[in-house]
């Protein structure tokens, strides 16, 4: 599964149960973002054990995106099925200082930092 715009992909790798995010997101307001939230969604749906959602190639996130990710969380946490996990880029501020309050929304929202490769 595996969604591509202009200046990004996201693709979901059933193997290790991740959502890859790559590239700039920069999509121009909420409803462009309804595809992506439903293809987490649907990715939610297949009841992982766990679901890790991986930012760390990730350049720029919209306040629009984030507002996307923040709704996508909310939906997760009422239906309470699995724990997700936030990775973010260790050296990309913004990733650090929005990811951070991610865990504020859902107790089960585990976030962590990395490089990426």
């Amino acid at each position: 599964m595996q969604i591509k715009g202009e200046d990004y992909s996201i693709v979901f790798d059933d193997k290790l149960n991740t959502v890859n995010f790559n590239g700039s997101l920069r999509l121009e307001n909420m409803g462009e973002y309804n595809a992506i939230e439903q293809f987490l969604l649907d990715v939610h749906e297949l009841n992982l054990p766990f679901l890790n959602l991986d930012f760390k190639e990730v350049e720029f996130l919209n306040s629009s995106g984030i507002a996307m990710l923040c709704r996508f969380i909310m939906d997760v946490k009422k239906q309470n099925k699995m724990p997700v996990i936030v990775t973010g880029n260790d050296d990309i501020l913004w990733q650090k200082k929005s990811f951070a309050n991610l865990k504020l929304l859902w107790d089960k929202v585990e976030v962590k930092f990395g490089r990426a490769q």
